[in-house]
């Protein structure tokens, strides 16, 4: 429902992946993706103009990414279970949210 409301794809909560959505984008170009569950993402900070950038975690702690620095992120092997207190189905519940007024 996050990565929903800050403009990412709805995805079916069967899908094993890993999803990436840009939150206050400083370009029109940076887009969401969806990756394979197994990925291993490193994402480099390759910035010429800067030699540190600044990385946030959940909005709450920020790290120094000097220049050269790489970030590995891949899927964590601990599963969350989530309490459901309907059984109308995730389609359903999407179809309800989507013609609301």
């Amino acid at each position: 429902a996050y990565s929903l409301s800050a403009g990412g794809p709805v995805i079916d909560p069967r899908t094993d992946c890993i999803c990436v959505t840009p939150v206050c984008p400083h370009s029109l170009t940076a887009k969401p993706m969806v990756f394979a569950g197994d990925a291993k993402l490193g994402i480099k900070n390759i910035h010429v103009r800067d030699k540190k950038l600044l990385l946030t975690v959940d909005g709450k702690m920020t790290y120094d990414l000097y220049r050269g620095d790489v970030v590995q992120i891949e899927k964590s092997v601990t599963e969350t279970k989530l309490i459901r207190f309907c059984s109308q189905g995730f389609y359903n519940t999407l179809r309800q949210k989507m013609n609301a007024d």
